[in-house]
């Protein structure tokens, strides 16, 4: 039983984490600073979301509020980039 734990943590630590920050940065090289600073952003609220999702984790008022925070910033910097593009 240890060594399926200790195997398991391997493999959570150097292919799920290792490769998802692999990913990250090699896309970084695809989009400007500013829109992986926004996905970068959103990272914590999709966590969040996936866990009350799949783990059916009850979210506190406080967790709701800095989600919707964040949520609020991601559209007003979307929205502010969008428009320095047109003019």
């Amino acid at each position: 039983p240890h060594d399926v734990r200790l195997i398991a943590l391997v493999y959570l630590g150097l292919v799920c984490s290792d490769a998802a920050f692999a990913l990250q940065v090699y896309g970084q090289k695809f989009v400007e600073a500013a829109v992986a600073g926004i996905i970068f952003l959103f990272e914590p609220v999709f966590a969040t979301f996936m866990s009350w999702l799949i783990l059916e984790e009850t979210l506190k008022p406080l967790q709701i509020i800095g989600a919707s925070l964040i949520l609020l910033s991601l559209f007003l910097s979307s929205k502010d980039s969008a428009k320095k593009r047109i003019t």
